[in-house]
């Protein structure tokens, strides 16, 4: 930062200056850059979508998605941000025959407010197919213990349950 002083007809006749050592703050952006990085990295090479909504108190079931990661694509034929701009694609491509169980497990994680799994079935965006999901499920809870969100990992177990079903 500096200052100019200047005579009655404008002329600068003075500057002042002031410099700050940024050291410090340089290095702990770069740690947070580098710290972004690494999350992503993690994020992105589990095969599994990884996910963040936030909702309201008053209506737990509804609410705005602030992150999805990269691994929509391969698993549900989606990028993130198809479920980030549209918070409903998820329950359009839940299986119909699922939607009472996942209804009532849902219900039941966010009423014990403990983490929880669910099962369900997602269709492919691109082939149409449905695929298994397991779906683990944290419920995020605000100071005075009301849930304000949840964050979940969804694995694809089709093969599995394909494995299961031909051992019956």
């Amino acid at each position: 930062d500096y200052l100019c002083l200047f005579d009655e007809q404008g002329r600068i006749t003075d500057h002042l200056g002031i410099q700050r050592d940024i050291t410090e703050r340089k290095r702990v952006e770069n740690q947070l850059r580098h710290s972004e990085a690494t999350h992503r990295l993690v994020l992105e090479s589990i095969d599994a979508v990884v996910y963040m909504v936030e909702t309201t108190p008053d209506n737990p079931f509804i609410g705005d998605v602030k992150f999805v990661s990269g691994r929509t694509g391969g698993i549900l034929g989606y990028p993130p941000t198809e479920f980030v701009r549209n918070p409903n694609l998820w329950r359009s491509l839940i299986h119909p025959e699922d939607m009472a169980a996942l209804a009532a497990s849902t219900a039941a994680i966010y009423g014990s407010k403990a983490p929880g799994t669910r099962l369900y079935r997602l269709q492919h965006g691109t082939t149409g197919q449905y695929r298994w999901v397991e779906d683990r499920v944290v419920p995020q809870l605000d100071a005075g213990g009301n849930l304000v969100g949840i964050f979940g990992v969804g694995r694809d177990i089709t093969e599995q349950k394909k494995t299961e079903e031909a051992l019956r």
